[in-house]
This record gives C-alpha cells, structure tokens and sequence, in this order.
C-alpha cells in the first residue's frame, strides 16, 4: 500500500495549481475465474489489477486521471497532468492525513489458498447435477468468481482509510430442448465472503434450480395478456424495485433532472406500507462494505418511509450539491473510473400478510416467483421486465407455470398499488450497471400484492 508520506505529496501536487478536494484511490485486486460449458472446463484464469485513480474537484467540474504505474514518479506524473488541467493558479497547499483507518473482511478461505483442480471438480459436479436432473437438459453453463480488493483512499479532508472487500460469486445457466423449444433457466448465489461460499448446500442449488426452471418453461402454457393483479414472491429478490425505483433515487439522476422522484422529498410516493432502505452495512450481503469507495462509511439509508420520500441516495459530489451528509453511496467499478451514486443492498421491509392470503387475492392473476432483464425509464419511471418464472392463478389456485411473459408498468404508480406486503423477505445479488461501470448489489423484497399490473402475453386468442 502506498503510505501516507506519498499520499500526501501526491494530494499537494494534485492541487498545486488549484481545486477545492482532492482524493487518492489506490487498489489491488486479485481474481480467480472458472468458466464451465460443453461438459469441461473452458477457462481458469488468475490475475491481478494495481493502480491509482486520482480526482480533483473544483467546483462543480470533476477532473480524473488514473495510472497503473504506481511508482513514485509515476503517481508525481499522473498528479501534476491532473494540477496542469485544473490550472488556476500556483497554490500553495499543506496535506496533513490522519492515522490510518483499517477496515476489512477476513475469509476463511482465500484466494491464496485455492488450487485449480478444486474449482474444476466443482464445477464438474455441479454440470453433473444439472445435466442429471432430467434429460431434457441438453447444456449447463457455470462460473465461479471471487475478486480480493483491497484499497487505500486518502484526501485532503485528512482521510487515509484502508478497506478489503472479498466477493464471491457462483452462477449456473441450464438449457432445456423438446419438440423445437428452447428454455433457459438461470440461478445465482453470491456473497462478501471468500471460497467458503461453496458449501454443498450451494453446490446442490445452482444447477438443480436452474435446471427445474428450464424444464419448468418447457412445460409451461403461454402467459396471458391484459391488466391484472400480481403476487410477487420475495424469492424474485428485489429487481423490479432496483430498476423501477432505486436508480431513481440515486441524487445524480436527481440532479440531473432524468428522475421521477426529483423534487419530491416529504412527498407520499408509494403505499404507506411501503419502507424502503439501502444498506451497505448488511454483514455478507454482496453489495456491502466497511466504507465506499470515497472513504465515506456506509450506512443504512431509509428512503422512502411509510409511503413518503425521505432522501436520495449520495456521493460526496451530490451530498454537498443538496445540502447533506454524504450517504456512504459513493461507488466505483475500479480505480479507472471515478466514484458516483450506486446503490449497494437496496430493498422494501416485511409486513405483516401472509404469502397465502395474498395468493387468496388473485380471482384471475399471476404469481410471479422469478424475474428475469428488463429496461426501465428513470425520467418517467416506466419499465418492462420479463418474468423467469411465474404461474397463473385462479380463485387463489396455482393453476399451471406460464412463459413468454413481462410486467410493463410505471414504478411510482406500481408502489402506490402495493396493498400488501408479506412478513417474509428475500435477496437476490446482481452486478449492477451505470455509466460504464458495473458494481456489485443485492436486492431484496416481502411478497408484495399489486392490484394491477399490465402483462404481456404470448397466449393466442381463440
């Protein structure tokens, strides 16, 4: 790590000719990747990522630069390129860090400790499983990956923070083939946790749920068409929440004037059984941390409360543009990209309904138990998502699986025909993608019944 005599000097140099903040971002990320498809191992590949991202703010203009030459000329280098482009004149400035702030997880079982052939006899058992799960399952795609960062960020405010972030991820793909269809099925588990994270338990899950939806698709009816209501299980994680509402929440889509929910702090946005938080604090969930990427520590966000909006979601940039304490939301891919609003685990709290009741509800409607990609329209709010996994229900009966479906709504409008949530919650993790640059998250929900929904369908009239 660099120590805090080079942070320093290279923090005076970078405001040397000007600027309001500067902030060092130095980082060290090793990774392990396994890629498994057509019954062998197609790929185990190891690397290492080093470098410094540097950013000075004057005003409201940003100024990056970032190098991997992390010796001391080259960080001289890369911070007077970034003083030359900021030029308002020679300043003088003193950059005093404080001690060390060291934050960070421990895995039981690290990247150093891991040998290829362990990542490739999982992998294999798991095709194994998921091939053997029916014969219809003519393929099965999986990867496993974990990324050990570790990361140092000083700024002229004084902070000189160390953090480590393990991340694990395990993801299986199953095809399923009859009569001419094809159906996928797609599961995942992930974690801020090291190579512990394959338990047999784990092993078992990813290829038998991502086979038993692909089979289940093959055997599904084509989904209906038309406004109905829905049940949506906490077992679909949370991502309609995160596209159709949590993006809008995110204070440089605020700012910038593309969310639906800009200028409407205290105002009643959703049900009032609706309470929603962003959390980075949340111990293993995939998107949490010690800090953010700026040094700011995370924190447990509530954003809307009870129906009504209560805050966004903040960078330092934003937080200072509204007037507030930074959110611990400002979030990076890697040092070549600067931090801006992400979320990290975004989600709704339980209620009190039963998933049963709810289900009780449907004369005529869908129990939706997996969603699938789908596009959303932060200005407005509009998005469409398909659904991975969902049933058709009549008078409260599951009557058989549907495909070829998609929920098209609005997400203010869709949070305010919330009529009921359930007392369960469930998180799905995901890589999120903004502005170039993907980060790790988790999403989560209660079972939540919607009045009213659109649904698109494949069904053919008679």
């Amino acid at each position: 790590m660099i120590s805090k005599s080079i942070a320093e000097e290279i923090l005076e140099i970078s405001l040397s000719k000007g600027g309001d903040f500067s902030e060092l971002f130095f980082e060290v990320s090793n990774s392990l990747y396994f890629y498994f498809d057509d019954n062998k191992l197609e790929e185990a590949v190891a690397g290492e990522d080093v470098g410094v991202g540097l950013r000075v703010i004057l005003g409201d203009r940003t100024f990056y630069g970032y190098t991997t030459d992390i010796s001391l000329m080259g960080l001289r280098k890369l911070a007077k390129n970034l003083a030359e482009a900021v030029f308002q004149g020679d300043k003088d400035i003193k950059v005093v860090l404080s001690e060390k702030d060291e934050y960070g997880i421990r895995p039981l079982k690290d990247i150093g400790s891991f040998e290829i052939k362990e990542g490739k006899d999982i992998l294999k058992i798991m095709n194994e499983k998921a091939r053997g799960y029916d014969s219809r399952i003519v393929q099965f795609t999986s990867v496993i990956r974990t990324v050990d960062q570790k990361i140092l960020i000083a700024n002229t405010e004084g902070d000189f923070i160390e953090d480590r972030r393990v991340r694990t991820a395990v993801y299986g793909l199953s095809v399923g083939s009859y009569n001419g269809i094809i159906q996928t099925g797609y599961e995942t588990v992930a974690g801020t946790v090291g190579w512990e994270l394959l338990t047999e338990e784990v092993i078992n899950k990813i290829p038998y749920e991502a086979s038993r939806r692909a089979i289940l698709l093959l055997e599904a009816k084509e989904a209906p068409a038309g406004v109905m209501p829905v049940v949506i299980s906490s077992k679909a994680g949370g991502v309609l929440i995160h596209e159709a509402v949590g993006h809008g929440l995110e204070a440089d889509l605020v700012d910038k004037g593309v969310s639906v929910y800009k200028g409407k702090i205290g105002e009643k946005v959703a049900s009032e059984l609706v309470t929603m938080v962003d959390a980075g604090v949340l111990e293993g969930m995939y998107g949490s941390s010690a800090v953010d990427d700026e040094g700011v520590k995370t924190n447990y966000n509530v954003l809307i409360d009870r129906g009504i909006l209560k805050g966004y979601m903040h960078s330092r940039i934003t937080a200072k543009k509204f007037n507030v304490r930074p959110s611990g939301n400002g979030r990076r891919q890697n040092f070549r990209y600067p931090p801006i609003p992400r979320m990290t685990n975004t989600f709704i709290l339980p209620g009190e309904s039963k998933v049963e009741d709810m289900l009780q509800r449907l004369e005529r409607g869908i129990y939706v138990v997996k969603m699938g990609g789908g596009q959303v329209d932060t200005t407005s709010g509009d998005f469409v998502f398909g659904i991975e996994e969902g049933y058709l229900v009549i008078n409260g009966e599951i009557k058989h699986p549907i495909r070829g479906a998609t929920l098209i709504g609005n997400g203010p409008k869709i949070l305010e025909k919330i009529e009921m949530i359930g007392n369960d919650i469930g998180f799905a993790p995901g890589t999120c993608g903004k502005d170039g640059q993907g980060v790790p998250v988790t999403d989560g929900m209660p079972t939540l019944f919607i009045s009213e929904i659109t649904i698109g369908g494949t069904e053919k009239g008679e």
